[in-house]
């Protein structure tokens, strides 16, 4: 689930740099098709983007096989019957509580949407249904209620029939032929991943508000006036109660605002359309800042966070009091010669598994987790993720050649077994 969380950081970069240049092209051009098109791919790239970071990042390098081993984070605790001890640094709790609230975040909003589809479907099988070949016509009870249209289905109302029905239907009609409530679903999925970040909710207002940009300029190109149309926007649409999931008639007084100052709005120019490039630098600019070694080392660690449980075992199996738990004398294990050594042994006789060409570039990691015993020997070493790719092979292999050199943990003066956690970071190198 932290990798969830990393992506979706890495997607809202890409928004906030995105949205004020989707904004700008919607409001100003009336090829409303070329906006619904704009819209959909900025939402995609953001979320499509942050795939390819390595791959920019590494831009300029030269294909030089190198592996680096980040340090060494170790925790033990003592077993008792029913009790242990959590050591998991204090950082990794909080993340963990962050990435609770994201995924807590998106399970509510997902059962909200799930609702109102439920609503929806009690909507057209308690409602009186009119056939009229491609549409099906729902006559709805609720008089609160503005006209809307999901699918093939038109909701509205029997006062809204008698008064308006037939711009209403070419209204709805529209949205239905354009099958707007595609881009609702696509851009709903969009809200759930990035739901903290206001802009993902604005972005999709914005795919709403094209949409009713576009079906209003079909109603006005059947021969509607003009004046007249506004008119029942004013009197039909404003604050009527709406369906999120779907595309309703109604809308607020800002949506009203903007649907009126449309309607009738002549063509926009080229230059309008030109607006759309400034996205370009927008996406060289989220490149860079997500490729910064801070940001980018602090989204790997988020996308790897997890509490490790590791255990020892101690040949003294009587219960310490709590002031002797917490103020025993302990030593990490430690390689023969120390660190430097560990790092220069494993970069000398590591064998760099051949680079794929359609992996050049990228940064390999491995996350390998291994029990050093009261011998200093090592066994049950594991890793999580693809174990069976050539790189967590070649890193386990090299862990395994550092069995015997190690001097095991202590504590309280005795010998404990332990477990440790050794990142190796598999990459390319800029050349001389």
């Amino acid at each position: 689930m932290g990798a969830l969380l990393s992506f979706s950081l890495v997607a809202s970069i890409f928004l906030l740099l995105f949205y004020p240049v989707m904004s700008l092209v919607v409001t100003r051009s009336t090829n409303f098709r070329f906006n619904r098109i704009f819209l959909l791919a900025g939402m995609g790239l953001c979320l499509l983007l942050p795939f390819f970071g390595s791959i920019f990042g590494n831009l300029g390098n030269s294909i030089i096989p190198s592996v680096t081993t980040g340090l060494i984070s170790w925790s033990e605790s003592e077993i008792f019957p029913g009790k242990a001890e959590n050591n998991a640094p204090a950082w990794i709790n909080y993340m963990v509580i962050v990435i609770g609230i994201y995924i807590l975040g998106i399970l509510t909003l997902t059962l909200r949407e799930i609702y109102s589809f439920i609503r929806l479907q009690l909507i057209i099988s308690r409602g009186e249904k009119v056939n009229e070949g491609k549409y099906i016509i729902c006559v709805l009870e609720d008089l609160r209620i503005a006209p809307f249209s999901w699918r093939k289905y038109i909701f509205f109302n029997k006062t809204d029939i008698r008064k308006n029905e037939d711009c209403i239907l070419l209204h709805e009609k529209s949205h239905i032929d354009h099958c707007h409530w595609i881009d609702l679903l696509l851009s709903d999925v969009f809200s759930l991943l990035l739901w903290y970040n206001p802009f993902a909710w604005r972005a999709r207002r914005l795919v709403k508000l094209n949409h009713e940009f576009q079906a209003d300029s079909d109603v006005i190109a059947s021969g509607i006036e003009p004046y007249t149309y506004q008119r029942l926007i004013l009197e039909t649409a404003m604050n009527r109660t709406v369906m999120g999931v779907a595309n309703c008639f109604g809308s607020n007084k800002k949506g009203f605002r903007k649907r009126v100052l449309a309607i009738g709005r002549t063509r926009s120019s080229r230059k309008t359309l030109l607006l759309s490039l400034c996205l370009l630098p927008a996406m060289v600019m989220g490149i860079m800042l997500t490729s910064f070694t801070v940001s980018s080392d602090i989204l790997n660690e988020m996308a790897v966070t997890e509490v490790i449980s590791l255990s020892t075992s101690s040949e003294n199996n009587d219960e310490p009091s709590a002031s002797s738990f917490l103020n025993d004398d302990r030593e990490m294990p430690e390689f023969e010669g120390g660190m430097k050594n560990l790092y220069k042994f494993l970069i000398e006789n590591m064998k760099y598994p051949e680079i794929p060409e359609d992996e050049e570039g990228k940064v390999q990691r491995v996350y390998v987790k291994f029990d050093i015993d009261v011998h200093g020997n090592v066994k049950n070493i594991r890793v999580k993720k693809n174990p069976d790719s050539e790189y967590a092979q070649e890193a386990m292999r090299m862990i395994k050649q550092t069995s015997g050199k190690w001097k095991p943990a202590i504590k309280n003066g005795k010998p404990i077994e332990a477990s440790l956690s050794l990142p190796f970071y598999f990459t390319t190198v800029e050349g001389n």
